[in-house]
């Protein structure tokens, strides 16, 4: 039994030693055993069977081992292999043999992905008490829509289908007039339960209930389905990293992270790109792709120095007073998004720190970047 044990690890110490990775001359690899032995002619012919397809060294020893190569080939690795050209030759194949296509529906407004987002603690501290961020992404068009709230029970999820309804609704005419036909929801993906449970432990389904009635179809994705929810993720990941970006280039606190967020989804709608926009043209953002009038000389960076031109009802500490004829004609303040049931540029005074939206405010379009 000695004698054994001692075999065992000297062959074992051998093995493991062995500078050309089959073992060496005279010796036998145990993990290896029954492979053939490595040699010059037999590396330059598996480079070779590895140019075909450019796997990889732990899928082509894999196939070595089932006898797909026969006597052919030998046990090899990244460096026998040593291809310039592999980065290239996999992300073709990865376009090419994507077994989860994302099938892109053939009308706008039609097939919607939403999910909710929470960001980070630090910035859920804002005027208005924000919390967590309901949104939709058109999977045909790419349009963005969204909704904040202060927390994520059924009711809320209600409240937000209820508004991308409206919204469809609402672009609808002007969708008419370009494709021909009236959009409608057909199908709402998510990968959480939008349900509520009772005090007697009871779940309802009032989401489920207003779907049944506006006949909107609710695709729910599972562990091994997560592709089908994967525009929405992207879309959480590209707002995180937009938002977070500008409030560091204009130097903002926390409290205005939604404000960013806002500012961010306008620009994303009134932008052109081929990865917002997949029926119209490559020059299309995505509300034109819907119907709705360019509004991309609206767009402005997050954070920009803004002019608010009043009627000289603001006097210069700040303060609101009647109409003056030595009432100050214009405030100073910083950019901080569109309105949205007050038309208009949003802005936050510097002499008051007071909200104003209103159309008389006039933000330039390569605006200088200031800070609070």
């Amino acid at each position: 039994k000695a004698d054994a044990m001692q075999k065992s690890r000297s062959g074992g110490s051998t093995a493991n030693g062995s500078a050309d990775g089959g073992g060496g001359k005279g010796t036998t690899d145990t993990s290896r055993s029954g492979l053939p032995k490595r040699s010059k002619a037999r590396i330059k012919w598996m480079r070779r069977e590895h140019a075909k397809d450019h796997a990889g060294a732990t899928v082509m020893n894999g196939r070595l081992r089932r006898g797909e190569y026969g006597r052919k080939g030998c046990y090899v690795t990244a460096e026998d292999l040593n291809c310039q050209f592999c980065a290239m030759a996999k992300m073709r194949a990865r376009s090419r043999s994507n077994v989860h296509a994302r099938v892109r529906p053939g009308m706008v407004l039609s097939h919607f992905s939403w999910d909710v987002y929470e960001p980070p603690k630090e910035f859920q501290k804002n005027r208005d008490g924000w919390r967590y961020i309901f949104g939709a992404i058109d999977l045909g068009s790419g349009y963005i829509y969204v909704m904040f709230s202060r927390g994520k029970t059924a009711q809320d999820c209600l409240r937000f289908m209820k508004g991308l309804q409206k919204k469809v609704n609402a672009m609808a005419p002007l969708a008419y007039t370009r494709y021909g036909y009236v959009p409608k929801i057909t199908m709402l993906r998510q990968d959480c339960e939008s349900g509520s449970t009772t005090v007697n432990g009871y779940t309802t389904g009032i989401v489920d209930e207003g779907l049944q009635q506006e006949q909107i179809e609710r695709d729910m994705n599972k562990s091994r389905t997560h592709h089908k929810n994967g525009s929405a993720e992207v879309m959480w990941r590209t707002l995180r990293e937009r938002s977070g970006a500008q409030l560091a280039a204009s130097g903002m606190g926390c409290e205005f992270y939604f404000d960013s967020a806002d500012t961010f989804v306008f620009n994303w709608n009134e932008s052109s790109g081929t990865e917002s926009n997949v029926i119209g043209s490559t020059a299309e953002s995505p509300a034109v792709t819907c119907g709705q009038p360019d509004r991309s000389g609206l767009k402005r960076d997050f954070g920009s120095t803004a002019w608010w031109h009043n009627d000289g009802t603001l006097s210069w500490d700040g303060t609101v007073h009647p109409k003056q004829k030595s009432g100050r004609r214009g405030a100073r303040g910083i950019f901080i998004g569109h309105g949205t049931e007050q038309k208009g540029f949003k802005m936050i005074l510097l002499v008051s720190e007071k909200i104003v939206c209103d159309w008389d405010v006039k933000v330039p379009e390569n605006g200088l970047t200031t800070t609070l």
